[in-house]
């Protein structure tokens, strides 16, 4: 699984940020503690599992607003997938997963829907052929976990 684009909005300490890494082949991200570092990670995680390193609670909305949204861009086995999750803590609170692939359309590609709802964590799940565990074991070096090197 290769990403290629993550926006997020009002998640963790992130208002508004978007990365392109469709043309980035290795990075390293480095910053002063509280910079957001881990909350690149955590987006990745909440747009693909729908939970977090620090679990699964609203704390993940910025602080003073009642909404957020990840939008992930991945390529797998040469097709491109977008996952949208949002997050709503006013009132009941809702979340809503929906999963996308690039389709064609003449010269242009589009996004198509596939899924939304338990379909589409379904799906991403079979997309990316690992669970939360063993995602995070075998693509992060999640805080605080430095020992498992």
């Amino acid at each position: 699984m290769e990403p290629l684009f993550l926006r997020m909005h009002n998640f963790l300490s992130y208002e508004d940020a978007e990365l392109d890494w469709s043309l980035i082949k290795a990075a390293c991200i480095q910053g002063a503690n509280g910079a957001g570092k881990s909350a690149l990670a955590d987006a990745i995680l909440f747009a693909l599992f729908g939970e977090t390193s620090r679990g699964r609670s609203d704390d993940i909305v910025k602080r003073g607003k009642t909404e957020m949204t990840v939008v992930y861009d991945v390529e797998q086995a040469g097709q491109h997938f977008r996952v949208v999750r949002k997050k709503t803590t006013a009132g009941r609170g809702k979340n809503v997963v929906e999963l996308f692939a690039m389709g064609s359309n003449g010269s242009s590609g589009q996004w198509v829907p596939v899924a939304t709802g338990d379909e589409a964590k379904k799906r991403i799940l079979e997309i990316i052929g690992r669970n939360y565990k063993t995602f995070t074991s075998s693509s992060f070096l999640l805080q605080g976990q430095g020992e498992r090197l």
